[in-house]
């Protein structure tokens, strides 16, 4: 795999899963990492890692965090802020629908907006988002459906708007993942019963992917290979999806 060295990378939504995972295995890789999370990184990190406890559903933090990663000044961001957040009614109300739209879509465009100019200064910049197979499939709540949905029309127009500027704006859609206290931890943890039937009836494999098997995909997608797949959208589910 790829050696880091002299990468600045924004890594948002790094608390826990994978994005937790991500700082890790960046950090190793020698990459410079500012992870930003609500909540204290549920996991064992060295020193190495600039961190920034936030919660961004406050605007006065995101402002904070827009600062902060200005003079940081990141090659590259990986947007896995984002989920449900326990609003899951088909007659989800505005504000809830608001706060959605918030945390999984529109913080990662005002962070983009404001950093994306120093990637074009130096035509140099790596961008990814995370989409979710749940979302595709109809599977997931109805308000967290229609805000992923935006991710990637977004990364297609950005995608094709930018890569011959040398910035290559991608994304994933994934499945179910395992590891450093994620979505599926969490679910396996509190309602064994449901993370079982969902191994049963979604997944082929009856498991879910370890977050490090991710890796080389991260890999690919924060190096020059990227630009083949600027624009676009890689799913990566262990055959959970059908959509196309």
């Amino acid at each position: 795999m790829s050696n880091f060295n002299g990468r600045r990378i924004l890594i948002l939504g790094g608390s826990r899963g994978l994005g937790a995972a991500l700082c890790v295995w960046l950090i190793e890789k020698g990459a410079d990492v500012l992870c930003v999370g609500k909540s204290k990184p549920s996991y064992q990190i060295t020193t190495k890692v600039n961190s920034l406890q936030l919660d961004l559903s406050k605007s006065q933090n995101v402002r904070r965090l827009i600062e902060e990663a200005k003079k940081y000044q990141p090659d590259s961001i990986i947007h896995c802020l984002g989920g449900g957040f326990k609003r899951s009614s088909d007659t989800i109300s505005k504000e809830d629908f608001l706060y959605l739209l918030n945390l999984n879509f529109l913080i990662s465009l005002e962070v983009n907006n404001a950093l994306l100019p120093n990637m074009l200064k130096n035509n140099k910049g790596w961008i990814i988002h995370l989409g979710s197979v749940a979302t595709l499939e109809l599977t997931a709540s109805m308000g967290y459906t229609c805000v992923k949905s935006l991710i990637k029309p977004y990364v297609r127009h950005m995608g094709k708007k930018y890569i011959s500027k040398g910035v290559y704006f991608s994304g994933v859609n994934l499945g179910a993942m395992t590891g450093y206290g994620g979505a599926m931890d969490r679910l396996s943890e509190d309602h064994k019963d449901l993370f079982e039937n969902f191994l049963e009836n979604r997944r082929p494999t009856r498991r879910s992917t370890p977050v490090e098997e991710l890796f080389p995909y991260f890999n690919l997608l924060l190096s020059e290979s990227a630009k083949v797949h600027a624009s676009n959208m890689i799913s990566i589910n262990e055959a959970e999806g059908f959509s196309i």
